[in-house]
């Protein structure tokens, strides 16, 4: 989908400008003001203008690591509603799975879904619907900031509990590697198939300082009032590639899963993607070939492994849908992309020795 369909929540602007207020650098209006974008105080703002003026900001103070900063030095409280109902969910699992429903009110191009899950370890991957360079300040973001928010909640007393097992990031590094590994305490990995955090499940157990339920039913109330107000905004195209997503892990929805979601029946919900130049088929198969992209590049993981896990019925079915997507077996394409990160490795061997 074109990035013009996205928005993001005017919060990004109260991060950047508290970031800039806290370093004395320049004021986030003037920075603004010459590329003529208005400063919102509430409501959302198209990415395309976000992405142009965070840009902006990395250029103005001369830091392409301008995401994982803000995550860093941030305080909680500049999430706003969303980080009151996060001060007053019972644990971190609450926290968690707060996150994943909402994340789109910040960012509606950004998905958040548990990719693995086990008795020891929980994956949660961060899925981008544009993956422009210009968006890396922005995934970066989400993942310092999750850690900051979460050592917060924890409390004193127990936010050496909160550590993170490794952290994957699908771009390179954009500052010192050090950075990173100080931050998140553990493994940071670049040019990953994935954005991801592993961590482990007993981590989720922690206990959140001091919450009040009464107050969280209240910010929850106010919360889905906001998210349901969003959907009127938001293409059903989009909205039910997010749920195809999101629904991948328990398996491939129909069509009629789909638009009982939507409350609609399958004929409405077919009808309603026409006027939008889309269909179910069609979104299935975009979420199904982005992630079996990514997932093919991991080779640990079984082509068998990737078939189940998008909903094939078989190895086979899966290698023909594979191949027209790519004009490649499964195998060659991941035989291709490990022969070209062998020639690059001993580009950059040769450009050292020399």
């Amino acid at each position: 989908m074109k990035s013009s369909h996205y928005n993001v929540s005017y919060i990004y602007m109260n991060m950047m400008s508290g970031y800039l207020s806290r370093r004395g650098l320049k004021n986030l209006q003037d920075i603004a003001s010459g590329l003529d974008i208005s400063i919102a105080e509430r409501g959302r703002v198209p990415l395309s203008t976000m992405l142009t003026l965070v840009e902006s900001v990395a250029e103005a103070t001369h830091n392409p690591a301008l995401g994982l900063d803000i995550g860093i030095q941030m305080h909680p409280s500049e999430y706003g509603i969303i980080s009151h109902a996060f001060m007053n969910c019972n644990d971190l699992r609450e926290v968690m799975e707060l996150s994943i429903r909402y994340t789109h009110l910040i960012n509606d191009a950004f998905t958040l879904c548990i990719e693995k899950q086990d008795k020891n370890d929980i994956t949660i991957a961060l899925i981008s619907a544009n993956n422009m360079r210009t968006m890396i300040p922005l995934v970066e973001l989400e993942f310092s900031s999750m850690l900051t928010i979460t050592r917060f909640l924890a409390g004193n007393k127990h936010s050496n509990n909160v550590r993170i097992l490794e952290v994957c990031f699908q771009h390179p590094p954009q500052t010192l590697p050090e950075r990173y590994a100080e931050h998140f305490n553990c493994p940071v990995k670049f040019n990953q198939p994935t954005n991801s955090i592993r961590v482990a499940s007993t981590v989720l157990n922690t206990k959140v300082c001091s919450p009040d339920p009464y107050i969280y039913r209240y910010l929850l109330k106010k919360i889905e009032e906001i998210a349901e107000h969003l959907q009127i905004n938001i293409p059903l195209s989009k909205r039910v590639f997010n749920y195809v997503i999101k629904q991948l892990p328990e398996g491939m929805p129909s069509v009629a899963q789909a638009a009982r979601k939507f409350n609609m029946s399958p004929s409405t919900l077919k009808k309603h993607l026409n006027q939008e130049d889309a269909n179910f088929t069609e979104i299935c198969d975009t979420v199904r070939k982005n992630i079996a992209v990514k997932m093919i590049l991991v080779q640990k993981k079984s082509l068998k492994e990737i078939s189940n896990h998008l909903g094939f019925s078989n190895a086979s079915t899966f290698n023909r849908a594979f191949k027209r997507w790519t004009n490649m077996s499964p195998t060659e394409y991941r035989q291709r992309v490990i022969r070209k990160e062998q020639t690059k490795n001993k580009h950059h061997k040769k450009t050292e020795e020399a």
